[in-house]
């Protein structure tokens, strides 16, 4: 459910049918976004539905961010003040994972381990997706669906040919990430 920052934030007006609280709406994932965009709105994929933040001002935003120690620039979007609420939060919450990863049994295969950091409660899940380069998520932050489900111990073959790094997520059952780490492939090539 991607959320969606107005230019003008800090109001609260409807776009078709989407209702904004302080600047921000949610609509639901998979929905077309590009109009939004286009009319200079930003599109954030990073959360599920609106968060408590969000229905927050500007100016309550900065007071938390004051309060907190948390630097910002003072023209910057309601988009960006919030994210560095989430990043200090992940920052204490989001559980390390540990990886391992050594040649699979199949030609290109890797076999992946959690080794280290794993939460493990009931109910949750792990998602993993290959890339050159680490993409990093936030607690709580809702993975894309470029994500895979994963089981620790088990090979995986990369998304695309030439990908060195996976990136593993720990789920809660509202498929909120609660743990990340990566790692470098290593892949089978004989």
């Amino acid at each position: 459910m991607p959320r969606i920052y107005a230019p003008v934030q800090d109001s609260t007006v409807d776009w078709p049918a989407v209702p904004f609280i302080e600047g921000v709406a949610a609509v639901p994932q998979g929905s077309a976004t590009a109009h939004f965009t286009t009319d200079g709105y930003a599109v954030d994929n990073s959360k599920h539905a609106l968060s408590v933040y969000d229905r927050l001002t500007k100016t309550q935003i900065r007071e938390i961010l004051d309060y907190q120690g948390i630097s910002y620039i003072a023209g910057d979007s309601k988009q960006v003040l919030l994210r560095k609420i989430e990043t200090a939060a992940s920052t204490a919450k989001l559980v390390a994972l540990t990886l391992t990863s050594v040649a699979g049994t199949a030609l290109g295969d890797s076999l992946v381990t959690v080794t280290v950091g794993a939460i493990g409660t009931a109910g949750n899940t792990k998602a993993f997706k290959t890339g050159p380069d680490p993409v990093a998520v936030l607690y709580r932050d809702v993975p894309g669906t470029d994500y895979t489900a994963f089981v620790s111990g088990t090979d995986i073959t990369p998304d695309t040919v030439g990908d060195d790094t996976i990136m593993v997520v720990e789920l809660n059952a509202a498929g909120e990430v609660l743990a990340y780490g990566t790692h470098a492939l290593t892949v089978k090539t004989a």
